[in-house]
């Protein structure tokens, strides 16, 4: 993933860190792969009129991610658990099948 923007804030015991990219096609296939191996069940938000959150089940990230490609969402947020910390994805759908992805990481 290509940063574009990175902010640390440096707390007690944790940082917390802030990165922008633009995730190709690609890019995004690979990130839900990651994300589906990486946690058991992900929160998975819509920024439009569904339910502010999907019931975590099996095919939760199909669905966003299905979303994404055919941009029929303003934008998905994920709230996973990675190997070192934990991470709030809120990815954007753009015109030519990208999508922009801002990231707060939360160190564990």
């Amino acid at each position: 993933m290509k940063t574009l923007a990175v902010i640390s804030i440096e707390g007690d015991a944790s940082a917390t860190s802030v990165q922008e990219t633009t995730l190709d096609e690609q890019s995004l296939d690979l990130l839900f792969s990651e994300v589906a191996e990486a946690t058991v069940s992900p929160q998975v938000f819509f920024r439009d009129g569904r339910p502010s959150s999907l019931a975590p089940t099996a095919d939760v990230l199909v669905v966003a991610r299905e979303a994404l490609r055919r941009q029929t969402t303003r934008g998905i947020q994920l709230r996973y658990r990675g190997r070192d910390a934990e991470h709030w994805d809120t990815l954007t759908p753009e015109s030519s099948g990208a999508a922009r992805l801002v990231r707060l990481r939360f160190a564990a």
